[in-house]
């Protein structure tokens, strides 16, 4: 019965209907990703449409990205004709991940950092290892939970709640999780307490700092 779900199941189900209606639209889904996002997430709030100079990004939940798209074909990377054409790689969500990534990380000389990101409709799931200057992202796992094979043991080979606590297993560890920063940002940040010690030293006594004080 309905009373007696837990949060995440709740709100994946409501994902499931939203997904199965000829008339949802991606930002009906975003919705409903996002909420299923934060029931798994104990201190997160899922950013919802975060600009970037290469587009906007569907939902950011700490280093976790998500982009979603109604069709399930277009989840994956772009093909690699298309991989030069900015538009193009819009259209497919995994290329979006990496583009994201690439993007964030832009001038930092260390490649060896891998990112999470996932990529849905609402019923098919991707997980991906989104490498800082890669050209496209790795394909982790893949989970489908149409109505159909959510409902049927036969078709699943595993029970509906097994099915689900996978699901949420999968994301919740992925959200708990925080890749280090690449080894020239930590060291960036390291010195970044020094160097604002040293400017304020430098500032007092500044005619124009004491105005404004």
């Amino acid at each position: 019965m309905t009373s007696h779900r837990t949060e995440p199941e709740r709100r994946l189900h409501e994902l499931l209907e939203t997904a199965a209606r000829t008339d949802s639209t991606e930002d009906d889904i975003k919705r409903r990703v996002a909420n299923l996002i934060e029931s798994l997430s104990d201190d997160q709030t899922a950013r919802q449409e975060v600009q970037t100079s290469s587009g906007i990004i569907d939902i950011l939940v700490g280093n976790v990205i998500i982009e979603d798209k109604t069709s399930a074909e277009h989840l994956g990377p772009a093909p690699s004709w298309a991989r030069r054409d900015a538009s193009s790689r819009r259209l497919y969500a995994a290329s979006q991940l990496q583009d994201y990534v690439n993007e964030r990380y832009r001038g930092v000389r260390s490649e060896s950092s891998v990112f999470d990101g996932y990529t849905t409709n609402g019923t098919t799931w991707h997980r991906w290892a989104v490498t800082v200057g890669g050209d496209a992202p790795e394909l982790v796992w893949t989970k489908n939970l149409t109505q159909a094979s959510f409902d049927s043991v036969a078709e699943s080979g595993i029970d509906r709640a097994s099915a689900m606590n996978a699901l949420f297993n999968d994301i919740a560890n992925t959200l708990a999780s925080r890749p280090p920063p690449p080894d020239d940002l930590q060291q960036l940040l390291s010195d970044l307490p020094e160097a604002a010690y040293q400017r304020a030293r430098q500032m007092l006594g500044q005619p124009d700092l004491e105005t404004k004080r």
